[in-house]
């Protein structure tokens, strides 16, 4: 099968794997009046869901748009690494989330250590998506084959 066509449709179901789990690691429900503190975590997980999407949605219409050659093909198998790498990291984010607030006995201390951890992943990923980028240009420098 075209690896151009593995890739997006790879990267989309990874996309709606980790944007579900997301939201599950955050679905809980709120007291009658939620407090400060469960208003400042769902604006948190919101964000994040957010940006989240929008890096999905970009890689995904990149590998779209993106031509796909013979002569290119092995950038598409980098590209492919990286962006099991970098969803990797991302879906252990709601995996270590739920880990710890099932877990730990501080709930607290659940929701600090969850956060830093979103950061720090997050903060990576950011980083490996700027390869994943470059990626993107040198593929976007050759050109389509026509079809004769």
């Amino acid at each position: 099968m075209h690896t151009q066509k593995i890739t997006a449709v790879s990267w989309a179901t990874a996309s709606c794997l980790f944007l579900w789990l997301f939201s599950f690691a955050q679905g809980k429900e709120f007291s009658a009046t939620p407090e400060p503190s469960e208003l400042i975590e769902s604006f948190i997980f919101f964000s994040f869901m957010l940006l989240g999407g929008g890096i999905c949605y970009h890689f995904f219409t990149e590998i779209l748009s993106a031509p796909y050659t013979p002569d290119n093909e092995h950038l598409w198998k980098s590209l492919m690494i990286r962006m099991a790498l970098l969803m990797f990291a991302a879906l252990s984010v709601p995996a270590v989330i739920l880990i710890l607030r099932d877990n730990l006995a501080d709930l607290y201390l659940a929701k600090l250590l969850s956060l830093v951890y979103l950061i720090l992943v997050f903060g990576a990923s950011a980083w490996k998506a700027s390869s994943i980028e470059e990626i993107f240009k040198q593929i976007r420098s050759y050109k389509r084959i026509k079809a004769t």
